[in-house]
C-alpha cells in the first residue's frame, strides 16, 4: 500500500513540476543593432555589449562565454586586448551586412574547402523565422600531423542570415569528436537554430 501511495504522489509531483516548468515563458535575447533575437542554449552565456566599435561591413558582435560542462579552463594569463569586452568572452559571432546567399556562396566556393584541404561530406538546410540556416560538414582530405595534433581534421561551418545580413561560425574537431567537442557542437547548433531575423 505504501508503494502505491508513494507512486501516486510521485506521479502527481512530477506533473505539478512539469506544469510549472512549462508555464514559465522563455525569454529571447534581442539585439537591435544585429536585427535578430536568439535563445542562449545550455552551455553558452550571452554577454550583453553596448557601444562596441564595429568595422567595415560588421553590424554588431554577439559575445559568449562557455558555461557548465562545455567550459574549459584557460591556461595562464589572458593577454590584454584593445577592447576589454573581448577578454571576458570565449568567442564572439560577427553579424555582417552581407546578404546570406553571398556569404554561403563564398564559403562553398573556396573557404569551406580551405584550398583543397577539406572535402564537403554533408550539407543541411533549415528555414528560420526571417532567414535560413546551413550547416556544412567537412573532413580533411589528407590530414597533416599538425591538423591531427590540434584536432582540426573535421570542420563544421554554420551560416545563417537573410537578404540583408549573415553570421557564420567555424568549429573544428578531431576525427572522432571528444565529449567536450560534441557538447560545444550541440550548443552552437542550438544557438544558430534559435536565430530569428528581423
Amino acid at each position: 500500500m505504501r508503494k502505491i501511495i508513494f507512486l501516486v504522489l510521485s506521479v502527481v509531483g512530477f506533473f505539478a513540476w512539469a506544469g510549472v516548468a512549462k508555464s514559465e515563458p522563455v525569454e529571447r535575447d534581442s539585439v537591435a543593432d544585429c536585427h535578430l533575437s536568439f535563445l542562449s542554449p545550455s552551455g553558452l552565456e550571452y554577454i550583453e555589449l553596448e557601444g562596441a566599435i564595429v568595422f567595415g561591413k560588421d553590424e554588431c558582435y554577439l559575445p559568449f562565454k562557455y558555461t557548465g560542462a562545455v567550459r574549459s579552463k584557460m591556461p595562464g594569463r589572458i593577454p590584454s586586448m584593445p577592447e576589454d569586452w573581448r577578454a571576458m568572452t570565449d568567442f564572439s559571432l560577427t553579424v555582417e551586412g552581407i546578404p546570406f546567399r553571398e556569404s554561403l556562396n563564398k564559403i562553398e566556393s573556396n573557404e569551406g574547402e580551405g584550398r583543397g584541404l577539406f572535402k564537403l561530406v554533408a550539407k543541411e538546410h533549415t528555414l528560420l523565422p526571417g532567414g535560413d540556416l546551413y550547416v556544412l560538414k567537412y573532413v580533411a582530405v589528407t590530414p597533416t600531423a599538425s591538423m591531427v595534433k590540434l584536432r582540426e581534421t573535421r570542420r563544421l561551418i554554420l551560416v545563417a542570415g537573410n537578404n540583408f545580413r549573415s553570421v557564420s561560425y567555424y568549429l573544428y574537431s578531431g576525427g572522432k569528436p571528444s565529449a567536450m567537442e560534441a557538447k560545444r557542437e550541440k550548443a552552437m547548433r542550438d544557438l544558430f537554430a534559435s536565430f530569428h531575423f528581423d
